[in-house]
This record gives structure tokens, C-alpha cells and sequence, in this order.
């Protein structure tokens, strides 16, 4: 903490996050930008609390453009124009100009992707998170979490009963359960409609992720956006902190017997 008090950082959390200490922290080199900071109850079955804050900044509209994806629309091609199209085509030519593996398959895979995009209509997916519908529990369900906020504020202001901390400990597996038994429900939904349709439109709703990399500073405090300046910031910070091989083994005593082998274990 010493270490980031000297480069100028502010430590922002003021309540206790696990019993009674300061232990998850939140450090910001202009206090101001900080917008609103809370303790919040723990997240799942952690013992420690979650830190919610909100930092403002204007993010210049030239950051990051929209995530696409070209989604092919592959029963409405024209497979027939393109066989003819491939038919047609001069592979002998190909072949005597290009004499290295690797240039013959990027040149093969640069025809056939020409021919799809002649012959495959085609149309652009945004992948967002924006405008998703956010998962409504049953009645239940959001009673378990109720509770659960009501003990939680009981405990922080009783922090050292022990009875409390083991209600509280147990309402936490208990509404773990019960969101798992609902997840499961829902998935025996899809499963027994024998709708392949639905049933992959919610694997593909569970396996999409759009999340990225948040903008970062490098050593001279500009703002950094791209992919590529992000990853060569990492790049550059882990190979600072890299500890080269001395060659130097640590010694371990020894726990099995001398004469035991690897063949009679």
C-alpha cells in the first residue's frame, strides 16, 4: 500500500470489507472522478464484502467502434454458381505461381472466401450486451436474497455475533441452491420442447461474452484504447516484473524412505 500512496494514489475505502478490516481496497490517482462508492453485501458464498464504485470520465467516441460479426446466411446460397465459379477457376495457374505450402494455402483460402462472399448473402451482428433482458427470478428465489440483504446489514451492526454469522452463512447456500435449481429447471425446458432452435439460441446466449479490456494508462498517464496498445502495455509491465532463473534449485527434505522407488509407491 506504501507503494501506491507514493506514486500519488488515494485509498477510497473507508468501512470494513471482511470483519472488522480494510482488506479489498480501491485506489484512484484523481479522488474526484470517483462518483460514488458502497459496501455491498458479499457476492455467492465469499466472506468478503463487494465494493461497488462508479468513476466518471468522458470516453472520446472514436475509442471503440461497435463490436460486429459477419453472420453468413448459409441456406441462401447459391451453390451452383459457386461450383461453376470454383469449376472455372485457373488452379493450374495457381499452382505454378505459388511454389511455397504456406503461400499455396493462403491463396486457396482467399478463393474460396471470395467465393463465399460472391455466392453467401451475408448480414452484420452487433454483439452487445446492451438491451439484453436480465434474468427475473421467481418470487422465492428474490424473498432468499431479501433475507439474505436483511442479515447481512444485521451483521454489520452486530459484527461479532456468531450466531448471525452462521444464519447468514447457511441463507447463502440456500439461495446458491436454489438460483442452481432454477438454471437447471429452465435448461430441462429447452431440453424437453425439442426445439433445437430455442435450445441453441440459449447456449448461445450463455457461451456469448463481449466484455473488454476497460482503458488503461501508460507510464507518461495518456489514455489507452486499442487492443494492440493495451496488450503491449501488459506485455511491457509483466516483462519489468520478470525474475530471470538463477539456475539455483531450493532444497526439500526428503519424505519418503531411501530405498522406496517409484515402482513399489
Amino acid at each position: 500500500m506504501k507503494s501506491q500512496l507514493s506514486l500519488g494514489f488515494v485509498q477510497a475505502v473507508d468501512e470494513p470489507t471482511r470483519g472488522s478490516n480494510i482488506i479489498d481496497q480501491v485506489f484512484i490517482n484523481e479522488p474526484f472522478l470517483l462518483s460514488s462508492i458502497a459496501i455491498k453485501p458479499p457476492f455467492s458464498t465469499s466472506d468478503h464484502n463487494t465494493v461497488s464504485f462508479t468513476v466518471a470520465f468522458d470516453c472520446p467516441a472514436t475509442s471503440r467502434p461497435l463490436p460486429s460479426e459477419r453472420r453468413y446466411l448459409w441456406k441462401q446460397g447459391d451453390y451452383a454458381a459457386m461450383s461453376n465459379y470454383l469449376r472455372n477457376f485457373d488452379w493450374s495457374h495457381m499452382m505454378s505461381t505459388h511454389f511455397n505450402p504456406d503461400d499455396l494455402w493462403t491463396v486457396f483460402c482467399d478463393v474460396l472466401n471470395d467465393a463465399i462472399d460472391l455466392f453467401i448473402p451475408s448480414v452484420m451482428m452487433h454483439n452487445s450486451n446492451i438491451g439484453r433482458a436480465l434474468t427475473r427470478y421467481p418470487s422465492y428465489i428474490r424473498v432468499l436474497f431479501k433475507r439474505k440483504l436483511c442479515l447481512w446489514q444485521q451483521m454489520k451492526r452486530c459484527p461479532h455475533d456468531s450466531n448471525l454469522r452462521v444464519i447468514y452463512k447457511q441463507l447463502t447456500f440456500d439461495c446458491r441452491a436454489a438460483v442452481r435449481d432454477f438454471e437447471c429447471k429452465q435448461e430441462t425446458k429447452f431440453i424437453d420442447s425439442q426445439n433445437i432452435n430455442n435450445l441453441y439460441k440459449h447456449i448461445t446466449r450463455k457461451l456469448r461474452n463481449s466484455s473488454s479490456c476497460p482503458m488503461l494508462y501508460d507510464q507518461t498517464g495518456s489514455c489507452v484504447y486499442s487492443d494492440l496498445d493495451k496488450a503491449e502495455l501488459f506485455n511491457a509491465h509483466f516483462h519489468s516484473v520478470n525474475v530471470d532463473d538463477n539456475g539455483n534449485l531450493p532444497k526439500f527434505s526428503r519424505r519418503a524412505e531411501a530405498n522406496t522407488k517409484l515402482d513399489t509407491v
